[in-house]
């Protein structure tokens, strides 16, 4: 196995390994507002997307500029803004898009742990616990909207390789797969895709089976 390409030990080098927090927290709010949609039809002014999302203008476009200097939107004209590749999967109506799970790590759900990351060393206490003041599926249950968001998020992540996943191993070999903690099915739903003859069995929480029943 080959050793990973090694980073100049400076304190630059440290320093930059904090700025995909950056990065992260644009690319989450971006596609909480849909900004990606917005642009489907074509170029729009940092001015007109301000309006349509009811945000601050000259934030906004900080923000999208920034982005743009990450390849995910291009700036042309004076504060116009367009999609790239990358903002494509921004988008709500692509193949493999990624704003639900970007829309779940902005929340706070999934970030706010973060931020109590020592006091989980210090105690050894779940960060999310201290936060929301509950358990993860605790919380998840009593806020249908966070539940909700999960449920997406986790189904475009299982989307990426589920098709990878039922075209590799020889899931035919046997009569019946059972995917334990299986969301919505997406995984199970791709590998039955593949092997029509299997049965499959989707086991999960109730209220998870019930929405996948949906």
């Amino acid at each position: 196995m080959s050793a990973l390409p090694s980073t100049p030990a400076t304190p630059l080098a440290l320093l930059r390994m904090t700025d995909g927090l950056v990065v992260h927290q644009a690319l989450c709010a971006a596609a909480t507002l849909g900004i990606a949609d917005l642009l489907n039809a074509g170029e729009r002014s940092a001015a007109a997307l301000a309006s349509a999302l009811h945000v601050n203008e000259d934030a906004l476009y900080r923000a999208l500029r920034f982005l743009s200097g990450q390849g995910i939107f291009r700036e042309i004209g004076s504060r116009a803004f367009v999609n790239t590749p990358l903002s494509d999967y921004l988008r709500s109506d692509v193949p493999g898009s990624m704003r639900p799970v970007l829309m779940f790590r902005g929340s706070r759900y999934y970030f706010a742990p973060f931020t109590e990351f020592l006091s989980s060393l210090q105690t050894g206490i779940p960060a999310r616990e201290k936060v929301l003041g509950s358990g993860a599926f605790e919380y998840l249950r009593a806020d249908p909207e966070a539940e909700r968001l999960f449920d997406e998020a986790m189904t475009a992540i299982s989307a990426l390789s589920a098709s990878a996943i039922a075209a590799i191993y020889e899931f035919g070999r046997w009569d019946t797969v059972t995917d334990v903690g299986g969301g919505k099915g997406a995984l199970l739903a791709a590998i039955l895709h593949a092997h029509p003859s299997l049965h499959g069995v989707l086991a999960d929480a109730p209220t998870v089976v019930e929405r996948s029943r949906r």
